[in-house]
């Protein structure tokens, strides 16, 4: 094998090769065109060198400073002492898992290479491996990482197909696991494949971690699946795109869709036994039950609270047809944490929800403790700022405690550190998402400590039956360092057995609100707006301010965060 040196003089030679194994369009064209693919994950921008071989070598020049979302210092550092990498181009007649497994020994990064005809129809699993050294699989068609795929692009990608109810892709199933922990697979990357089922029942394309691991030894780590379409087929039960049990998991530029279920609830991503370190961006995620669930009541590690999520750029969208289907299917929320810390939600749309198995909420921040068996479960650390909810019942739910537990509050973790700020809530209806139902922005129940609440807007639809609610307080509310600012609610504010100003009334001990008067409220009844301008000198009372969102901003960045193409 020749060295980084000698690429130059090798170049023709390797373009010749390519062209014959991939096409002489697609050498000209595609990621191999000019010699060099940079892929998401690692930062490393790699060059081809010539060995004569099935077996390509890459020599990485130094590193750039992106590296594997969630990576720490330590791995980096292994990583670069590779001295270098290998790309495997499968021929149409090979079994991939046989190819797959050669490489369980080797140090160095490897790119195995599929070519768009290819087609897999039995689980691919993603094993326990000696070493740090990434494996990824991916399309020879060229993806930007940076641009959302869509179903356009099943042409150039190949085709991991589950047959039955099994998954596609899955990280090792042994159980129990043992000493070894086999199922904690981690460094793979998927790129540019199409992933899907045939079967009339499938629980999860793509299945990482068992949901039965009781330590974090056995959890699967360091994944990146980017560019590639997770769907269901036209018909049946499909009830997960992505199961995520583990850390340092990057999911990007992915279109997900077709997840519905008659008899349980269906996502497109679900979190349960999670560590840290998740990157969700830039994908279109579709699924009838929850979108994206980051779930508090299945752990099987105990008290485990995933952190650092990063949740941005992303289109969760519900098709309102499936508001129509007969048997009918589980409907609940767009996004749902009930577990984790050191959250941000940015610069996403969500978009129609409607009550069928809960109340039409978009967005629900409240935890579980999995009926108290893990109280130290928090949902803290929260940033959610700069989205569009369209088209619900209800935008957001908040809560500080598990209030299904059975527990006291003083065992538990109330959840803290809020910032709600930026947001635009379009069309909220009850008359067309929760008929019988109020339209409300913001429910909180607790509320979580330190909750910022500054520059939104709620928007409701016209003519609803009964007045809609731009803040509704749950119960007993003691409030600790709450903050309301600048906020267009655009509507009344209540409470569980009080109105008006009577809403932000306090229990002993606790601290008062902040809520200013350059808050927007929309007080309809006489005396209730005399009350409310003698509660808060000033406060305004009609809708017409410059108070809330920057609309003109996030309405500008919508369509392209819609179309995948958005860069902040």
């Amino acid at each position: 094998m020749i060295g980084y040196a000698d690429v130059c003089g090798t170049y023709r030679k390797v373009i010749w090769l390519l062209t014959a194994l991939l096409g002489a369009s697609h050498a000209a064209s595609g990621q191999f065109a000019n010699a060099r693919n940079r892929f998401p994950g690692t930062g490393y921008r790699h060059y081809v060198a010539f060995d004569n071989s099935s077996l390509l070598s890459f020599a990485p020049p130094p590193r750039n400073p992106r590296t594997a979302i969630g990576s720490t210092e330590e791995r980096s550092a292994a990583a670069e002492k590779s001295a270098a990498s290998k790309v495997r181009i499968l021929n149409g007649g090979e079994d991939l898992q046989t190819v797959l497994d050669s490489f369980a020994g080797t140090n160095v990064d490897v790119t195995i290479v599929l070519s768009p005809g290819y087609v897999y129809n039995k689980p691919l699993v993603l094993r326990n491996r000696p070493n740090n050294n990434w494996i990824t699989v991916t399309s020879a068609h060229s993806f930007d990482p940076s641009v959302r795929v869509s179903p356009n692009d099943a042409a150039n990608m190949p085709k991991l197909i589950a047959s039955g109810s099994d998954p596609a892709v899955m990280t090792d199933q042994t159980l129990p696991p043992g000493a070894d922990h086999p199922g904690a697979g981690h460094h793979y990357r998927l790129i540019g494949l199409e992933i899907t089922t045939t079967a009339p029942l499938n629980w999860n394309l793509v299945l990482l971690g068992t949901t039965k691991e009781t330590t974090v030894a056995d959890l699967p780590h360091d994944i990146y699946i980017g560019n590639s379409y997770i769907h269901g087929a036209s018909s049946g039960e499909m009830v997960r795109g992505i199961m995520v049990d583990g850390g340092n998991i990057e999911i990007q530029s992915n279109y997900i869709s077709g997840f519905k279920s008659t008899f349980m609830e269906a996502n497109a991503i679900g979190f349960f036994n999670c560590t840290s370190n998740f990157d969700i961006e830039n994908n279109y995620l579709e699924a009838a039950a929850e979108n994206l669930i980051v779930d508090g009541a299945g752990e099987t590690i105990l008290n485990l609270v995933p952190q650092n999520i990063t949740i941005k750029h992303n289109y969760f969208y519900k098709p309102l047809e499936w508001r129509n289907l007969n048997p009918a299917v589980y409907v609940k929320n767009l996004l749902e944490f009930k577990n984790g810390n050191g959250i941000v939600v940015d610069s996403n749309i969500f978009e129609n929800n409607w009550a069928q198995n809960q109340n039409g909420t978009a967005v629900l921040f409240t935890v579980r403790t999995t009926g108290g068996q893990n109280p130290l479960n928090t949902v803290s650390g929260v940033h959610f700022t700069n989205n569009i909810v369209r088209h619900a019942a209800q935008g957001v739910v908040m809560a500080a405690y598990d209030d299904l537990s059975g527990l006291p509050a003083t065992s538990m973790v109330r959840s803290s550190d809020y910032t709600i700020d930026n947001n635009l809530f379009d069309d909220l209806s009850a008359n067309e998402y929760a008929p019988g139902a109020f339209a409300v922005c913001f429910q909180i129940a607790g509320p979580p400590s330190n909750l910022k609440v500054t520059n939104n807007t709620c928007r409701y639809a016209s003519g609803e039956r009964r007045q809609p609610f731009g803040l509704w307080l749950v119960g007993a509310t003691t409030l600790f360092g709450t903050t309301f600012t600048n906020n267009n609610f655009n509507a009344e504010i209540g409470g569980d057995g009080r109105y008006g100003p009577d809403v932000l009334r306090i229990q002993p001990n606790s601290t008062p609100p902040s809520f200013a008067r350059t808050n927007v409220i929309d007080e309809r009844n006489p005396a209730w707006r005399e009350r409310w301008d003698e509660a808060i000198r000033g406060i305004m009372l009609r809708p017409a301010s410059s108070s809330g969102a920057a609309e003109s901003r996030l309405i500008a960045t919508e369509q392209q965060i819609k179309a995948g193409t958005y860069h902040k």
